[in-house]
């Protein structure tokens, strides 16, 4: 159960974090700095996010990063 309390609070984590990045968005590699873990499990949490469906969607740039956003804002207790 502990292992999934850490998961669902990483992934509310990476919304928030992607709704405060606004346009410019974040990479898998900065939210894996930010939250002290492998790029990998950002990718995993990612793709959940996606599955649910939360509105994510990734958007390569002009310095040639892929960076993910958010379409639109997420509240709490509100439906994607």
């Amino acid at each position: 159960m502990y292992e999934r309390h850490r998961m669902v609070r990483r992934q509310w984590q990476i919304l928030q974090s992607l709704q405060a990045a606004a346009h410019l968005g974040r990479t898998p590699t900065e939210l894996s700095h930010a939250l002290g873990v492998h790029p990998r499990t950002i990718h995993r949490d990612l793709e959940a996010l996606q599955q649910v469906p939360f509105p994510l969607y990734q958007a390569r740039h002009e310095d040639g990063a892929v960076r993910w956003h958010l379409l639109r804002p997420v509240a709490p207790g509100r439906a994607a």
